[in-house]
């Protein structure tokens, strides 16, 4: 990997982005910037772009594989809690940003790989090698059932107390960095674009008093896209709605197509995928719009701390929700099911090592780009 490779990638991809959104924030590209160069696992998380050039490059067996709507930029800290429309706290993968036809296996391959780095940075105590078994055989367990949309219930109630701690520990997080915020110089004022604030105020209860809408700061590999937050009262307590900018998948642009197109197939995921939805999580036009509270947010893995058997146990359950994901493309099960049945035990294994490779050697290009800089 030559270091001015990633950089004319992601000068590319950047351009490309700035023509889908009313305007980037400068700011948090810049911050983005300096978290790629902070560890090979955050790079990934940030650098979709660069793995859509390289995985049917590198992989041109799996990248031949059977398609379906997938997700696309998956990794370890892709999942998250919310509430369905009974109030039962359902789990899966909450970001759909990049979702758009690809072979089955980029999903599977991604979401291994982000393993393995994170086993290198000490986020995570299971073996690659365990992990990635475990997923693979939820995926395909799930597939063969049918699927089934994940609850985190009784049958779940260790990993349920895990990730409930985990959630509450972000908010906390959350509140001391919005007082830290205060204190730092103010960033670049944006006006709020009227068809997001329309969305925002039309996704808050009736009712709500106190409403207000400031920029947010958040993920990784968004950053630079316009984000923000409406924070009301309401019944007594603080409610609040997220509207983050729609952009279609860094697969277009890697695969050559000039103008972004839509982004029809983030809309299919919502509406196919088998799964008890997010009430709350739904597109306004060019806005995803979202509920933000303690139980609907996005869980990180490398926070939880835990026990070993119940990094496997999630590792299953992150096979089986990528199943119900890749369920909505209808008829996969059956195709998919037969092309894992041609394929070797260690194909994700052996894709995995070639993906964490790429991902490391990109890496140190962009380390040392940034130290040139």
């Amino acid at each position: 990997m030559k270091a001015n490779e990633i950089g004319e990638w992601t000068s590319g991809y950047e351009a490309w982005l700035a023509g889908q959104v009313p305007f980037v924030v400068k700011e948090d590209l810049e911050k983005k910037h300096a978290d790629m160069a902070g560890s090979p696992f955050v790079f990934l998380r940030g650098t979709y772009y660069a793995w859509a050039k390289q995985f049917p490059a590198a992989l041109s067996g799996l990248a031949g594989a059977p398609r379906v709507t997938a997700v696309g930029d998956l990794h370890l800290e892709n999942f998250g809690t919310w509430r369905d429309a009974e109030g039962r706290l359902a789990w899966g993968i909450n970001d759909f940003d990049e979702a758009s036809p690809l072979p089955y296996t980029n999903d599977l391959v991604r979401l291994a790989t982000s393993v393995a780095l994170a086993h290198d940075e000490r986020l995570v105590k299971t073996s690659p090698e365990v992990l990635a078994e475990a997923l693979l055989d939820g995926y395909r367990t799930c597939l063969d059932g049918g699927g089934a949309p994940v609850l985190l219930g009784e049958q779940r109630r260790r990993l349920r107390e895990y990730l409930l701690r985990d959630l509450l520990r972000a908010l906390e997080e959350r509140a001391r960095k919005r007082k830290k915020k205060k204190a730092q110089e103010p960033r670049e004022p944006h006006e709020v674009p009227a068809d997001c604030l329309s969305a925002l105020e039309r996704a808050l209860p009736p009712g709500t008093d106190e409403i207000s809408i400031q920029p947010r700061v958040a993920g990784v590999g968004s950053l630079g896209r316009p984000r923000f937050l409406a924070t009301g009262l309401w019944n007594g307590a603080p409610v609040q709605r997220e509207a983050k900018a729609r952009v279609t998948s860094a697969a277009r642009w890697a695969g050559g197509e000039a103008r972004p197109g839509t982004a029809d197939a983030f809309a299919h995921l919502l509406a196919r995928a088998i799964r008890s939805p997010d009430p709350f999580l739904h597109l306004a036009g060019g806005w995803v719009v979202r509920r933000l509270a303690t139980d609907t947010e996005k869980i990180e893995f490398s926070a939880m701390a835990l026990p070993r058997p119940l990094e496997r146990e999630l590792a299953s359950l992150m096979g089986r929700e990528l199943a119900n994901v890749h369920g909505a493309t209808p008829g996969s099960a059956r195709v998919i099911l037969a092309d894992l049945g041609r394929r070797s035990r260690q194909w994700l294994l052996e894709a995995t090592a070639v993906m964490t490779d790429l991902t490391a050697a990109a890496f140190k290009a962009w380390k040392k780009s940034r130290r040139r800089g």
